[in-house]
């Protein structure tokens, strides 16, 4: 069974959880990448933290 993060609206497509947990955790962890440029002190562990965060922010829409 394919799951939906998002049902077609507005003229956009709808999106499946796989395609969009995907593009969280990418995304996520790019601009995580780039604000560790200005944390050197925390580099690694803020972006292990938002790779975390991301992977699993959207679990609660499996539940029925």
């Amino acid at each position: 069974m394919d799951y939906l993060a998002h049902s077609a609206r507005l003229g956009k497509p709808s999106q499946s959880y796989e395609d969009h947990v995907k593009h969280v955790f990418v995304e996520a962890c790019r601009f995580a990448s780039e604000v560790e440029k200005f944390a050197p002190k925390y580099k690694g562990f803020f972006l292990k933290t938002i790779a975390l965060a991301a992977e699993y922010h959207d679990l609660g829409k499996l539940d029925s």
